[in-house]
């Protein structure tokens, strides 16, 4: 598959869908442009999702910067479907996919690439720092994913994923896999597609510690409903790309819903993040009951 990368120094494009968030955009550029880049070089690819001026200036200005970045616009057509039109311009052997509301670390692209080095055939991810901390909704977002992504990787490994604000893979094998299912509307769900296809053709998924990014999304409890029944709906859609696959989902998983009240009372802020917690579950449940 892509044994070209095994113990080589892979080249990098990171490829950075945005749409409405022009400040934490720049922020993930400066961060990028700071950063040390791997030894055979490293690129930006920004697809505008939409009509976006602002997203021009914070382009110009990580170039100022000497950052290496093109941007792409098209229709609104939702992150998947970013994804892959900054996929296509990828002339690198990895690539790598940031949200435009995160930062990276120092040694991000390095460890991406060395980490593709040691196993050039799997999809690598790495932890997701809080950046909010402050903010009881976002906590309680990022307090979900965390759970449900160890829980998944621990109790369902047919169904476990990492979250696409922070994912890499060689070229090759985005190629192979098709990319990202274009069918997926909103950011929900298509990285979940993404990985229990890439994990059907014996790709495995690798946590990476030292590829680390911050993750900015500040959110009040009207934007956590509304996040999560975007969530839910996406769930819907991942359903109904398994039943295309010939594969089932499960039914209710309590012993998960279990884990997320008792990480939720483990930390600071108890009664409020188990209440944020128990609001993303219900407005999951009315997105996955929508229409």
């Amino acid at each position: 598959m892509t044994g070209e990368l095994a113990g080589q120094a892979a080249s990098l494009t990171v490829v950075i869908p945005t749409a409405g968030r022009p400040a934490d955009l720049a922020a993930a550029l400066s961060s990028l442009a700071a950063a040390t880049p791997p030894s055979a070089g490293m690129s930006v690819v920004v697809v505008a999702d939409g009509e976006q001026p602002l997203v021009r200036e914070a382009v110009a200005s990580a170039r100022r910067a000497g950052l290496e970045v093109e941007l792409r616009e098209q229709q609104r057509s939702g992150p998947a479907t970013a994804r892959n039109r900054g996929a296509l311009d990828a002339r690198t052997a990895a690539v790598a996919f940031l949200d435009d509301d995160c930062t990276v670390m120092a040694e991000w692209p390095a460890a991406v690439c060395a980490a593709l080095s040691r196993e050039p055939d799997a999809i690598i991810g790495g932890p997701i720092v809080n950046g909010c901390p402050d903010h009881v909704a976002s906590a309680a977002s990022h307090l979900l994913l965390s759970t449900v992504t160890r829980w998944m990787a621990d109790h369902d490994p047919r169904q476990a994923f990492l979250a696409s604000m922070n994912l890499a893979m060689s070229v090759s094998t985005f190629n192979a896999l098709g990319g990202f299912d274009e069918a997926f509307p909103t950011p929900a769900a298509e990285d979940r597609d993404f990985c229990e296809r890439a994990t059907r053709c014996g790709h495995s998924l690798v946590v990476e510690p030292q590829v680390v990014v911050v993750h900015r999304h500040a959110l009040d409890l009207s934007a956590l409903w509304r996040q999560h029944v975007a969530y839910g709906r996406g769930a819907r859609h991942l359903r109904a790309s398994r039943e295309r696959r010939g594969e089932s989902s499960p039914g209710p998983r309590m012993r998960l819903y279990v884990e997320l009240a008792t990480a939720a009372l483990r930390g600071p802020r108890r009664a409020a993040t188990l209440a944020a917690v128990a609001v993303a579950q219900i407005a999951y449940l009315k997105g996955w009951l929508s229409r």
